[in-house]
């Protein structure tokens, strides 16, 4: 394999040529019409990290990781997700994918994360030591259910970023297992990656006493399929708060919520008839890989990943 070195490099420190070909490596790779404006915004995050192939002091594959904390009872795991490796077509064949995962796994190790996980193929990833687990999941809820808008919505801003917070602990806080954010993921969110397929463009529904009740998170050019929906615990005030976001969305008849079969999402999708589906397939499959051999598999197969917290 040729190549100059590989490093892990810091996003701010990038050179300008570094992101353009960066940017140039996602267009060329990636189909989705979201992938590439997300990018543009990534490459500024404080806490997604990237490790990149050089060849003749150019970059030609890189791979994103971030480090999350999950929280499992009364521990707390140090984890890794590892998010797309991407190689410039003319450059594949090589064996960089592979050399990049072996070095995040060198360093995952040497900071002595419990986990790496990831989405991805498993005809792939299953060689290198990678399993499924967690499955993905969603409900489609139907506009004729959901009849009763009450309240308002607001976007994101400066002054409301703790209601959003605060929505998240209450949602997570009695949960077996969960990923927890700290404030420096929380700025990152709100700063860098709020235009982001991980955090897009946030909003909070308030009820009629401008009391928070819902924030969720849509996809770029599919506003309707919400990737993050972080209820209160009242099923009634939820009911008119999804009656909102149908009213706001217009004429669209249904809307997608990615969730598991549990919790005040799952009370209000057994009330309405709300269809359930989950993904059971080699491609697009949340996988882990277990570094710490004290970490049992199946502790942690029914826990459900956001988007944001799987890069």
């Amino acid at each position: 394999m040729q190549l100059d070195n590989i490093y892990f490099v810091e996003n701010q420190k990038l050179t300008k040529s570094q992101i353009n070909k960066l940017c140039e490596i996602v267009k060329k790779s990636h189909n989705q019409n979201f992938l590439y404006p997300s990018f543009e915004y990534i490459i500024y995050s404080k806490t997604i990290k990237f490790c990149c192939v050089f060849n003749n002091n150019k970059i030609v594959s890189f791979a994103i990781y971030m480090f999350r904390k999950w929280k499992k009872t009364n521990l707390t795991l140090k984890t890794l997700s590892i998010g797309y490796i991407t190689t410039l077509p003319e450059f594949r064949g090589r064996g960089y994918a592979t050399f990049l995962l072996s070095n995040v796994e060198n360093l995952a190790k040497s900071k002595k994360i419990d986990f790496i996980y990831l989405q991805g193929i498993q005809d792939f990833y299953g060689k290198y030591g990678f399993k499924g687990f967690a499955p993905k999941s969603k409900f489609i809820f139907y506009k004729k259910d959901f009849i009763s808008p009450e309240g308002q919505i607001v976007d994101l801003q400066n002054s409301n970023k703790n209601l959003i917070k605060k929505l998240h602990y209450n949602f997570f806080r009695n949960k077996e297992i969960y990923i927890k954010r700290d404030n420096e993921i929380w700025e990152d969110f709100f700063s860098h990656l709020k235009n982001t397929y991980l955090f897009y463009k946030p909003k909070i529904v308030l009820d009629k006493t401008l009391k928070p009740i819902i924030y969720f998170c849509t996809t770029p050019n599919e506003e309707t399929t919400i990737r993050e929906f972080i209820p209160c615990n009242s099923i009634r005030k939820v009911e008119k708060g999804l009656s909102l976001i149908f009213k706001e969305f217009g004429k669209i008849e249904k809307i997608e919520i990615f969730s598991d079969k549990s919790g005040i999402i799952n009370e209000l999708a057994l009330t309405k008839g709300a269809d359930f589906f989950q993904y059971i397939r080699p491609n697009g499959s949340n996988m882990i890989k277990i570094i710490n051999k004290n970490i049992n598999l199946k502790d942690l197969e029914y826990s459900f990943i956001f988007q944001g917290d799987n890069s």
